[in-house]
């Protein structure tokens, strides 16, 4: 899943839903129905960047995976705001998570098993030359 160690997003924040049963329009509607409540300044309207749909279930080749929308926004009160608020779905409360800290654990969890992978190919290894040898 990882080639080299995940690239920094800070503004980006993340949910995981079941399923394909919302489109990219009713989340950004949802968004910005939270950050309407935001101040705005010279520098900036606190907004989305974008949405990322990741279907989790064809990019690790399994089933019953939850699917994670990434939704980066332009600042950090939106980030903040979106973290302490979530996002209401039907009738459901759904926390967002900082999408570095989600990467980063995932990550590790990544780093593990390779090791681990490692480990088991050294040991076939010895079993095999083991078996070989008179």
């Amino acid at each position: 899943m990882f080639s080299r160690p995940p690239v920094e997003q800070p503004l980006a924040v993340c949910c995981s839903l079941p399923g394909v049963f919302v489109g990219h329009k009713f989340i950004l509607d949802l968004i910005k129905e939270k950050l309407n409540n935001l101040p705005s300044s010279d520098l900036y309207v606190p907004g989305v960047v974008s949405i990322r749909f990741e279907d989790r279930n064809v990019i690790l080749g399994t089933q019953k995976m939850t699917n994670r929308w990434v939704i980066t926004v332009n600042c950090a009160a939106a980030r903040d705001e979106l973290l302490r608020v979530g996002l209401y779905m039907l009738n459901k409360r759904v926390m967002l998570k900082r999408y570095d800290e989600v990467l980063q654990e995932e990550y590790k969890e990544f780093k593990k098993c390779i090791a681990e992978q490692k480990k088991l190919y050294a040991h076939l290894g010895q079993a095999v030359c083991a078996e070989e040898t008179p």
